[in-house]
């Protein structure tokens, strides 16, 4: 279970902006994949699997996810290290109630 907590506190600060904490299962959705072998989807699953355990202290389903993701989250660790740092993360601009109903509406009408 601490194993669990020390893995999401280690995306966190691999994949994170300090001000983005309140979006990390989007960003972190956006950012794994162009670093590590997951798939959004297996992101999303990862994280909602972490923070569940986190949460609640029970371990949801097969442990052998936690080697699973260990492994995903060390390569990352390892190739942050060799090449020389975390990437620059770009900041992630929150869209204003216009802009989403616009999207919204392209969405629905395209």
């Amino acid at each position: 279970m601490n194993s669990c907590i020390d893995m999401r506190i280690c995306l966190e600060n691999l994949f994170l902006n300090p001000a983005t904490k309140n979006t990390i299962n989007k960003t972190l959705k956006e950012r794994m994949p162009k670093h590590t072998k997951y798939t959004k989807k297996q992101v999303e699953k990862m994280y909602k699997f972490l923070s569940t355990v986190v949460h609640t202290g029970r371990i949801p389903g097969n442990e052998n996810n936690l080697f699973d993701y260990l492994k995903v989250i060390q390569d990352a660790l390892t190739k942050f290290i060799n090449e020389g740092g975390y990437p620059i993360w770009p900041e992630m601009k929150k869209k204003g109630k216009i802009e989403r109903l616009i999207i919204c509406i392209k969405e629905v009408f395209s």
